[in-house]
């Protein structure tokens, strides 16, 4: 049975955040973490009659990538990612994770060289309805000094 908080929140995402309408594209770009959410926002997209486009993340994903990519990768423009992005009409990022220091000891030239090159799809996404959510985690409870409980 799901937690009626995650009802509640997928229902304010879906419904008021961004407002979801029949015919809609809707990417919903989240940490595996985060699946009970995930689950709730896929069947309220559906129950609208848009499109729902599922983009998960691993805990271990940004790390792995900014420790192995190479300069070939870091530069590299991703058109397949651009163009989807153009079609899209919702973007719901789902925050969270396991650990959000995971990049402390990734030079940060290697993030900037990224994010200038990802800057057009950023740019794109920000004329989209769009909205992000900090799904509690262990985490982001000990950032705030919380226990996890």
């Amino acid at each position: 049975m799901t937690d009626q908080r995650v009802k509640q929140i997928a229902d304010i995402l879906i419904n008021y955040s961004t407002k979801v309408k029949k015919g809609d594209y809707v990417q919903v770009i989240a940490d595996t973490e985060a699946e009970p959410l995930i689950k709730e926002l896929h069947d309220l997209i559906l129950k609208k009659e848009a499109f729902p486009i599922i983009k998960l993340s691993f805990s271990w994903q940004t790390y792995s990538y900014y420790k192995n990519a190479t300069d070939f990768h870091l530069n590299h423009f991703p058109e397949l990612t651009f163009e989807e992005m153009k079609k899209t009409d919702v973007v719901i990022f789902i925050a969270g994770g396991k650990n959000s220091r995971s990049l402390n000891n990734i030079p940060p030239e290697k993030i900037s060289i990224k994010q200038k090159v990802l800057d057009p799809i950023s740019k794109e996404r920000l004329k989209k309805r769009w909205v992000i959510f900090d799904y509690p985690s262990d985490s982001l409870a000990q950032e705030a000094d919380m226990s996890t409980e």
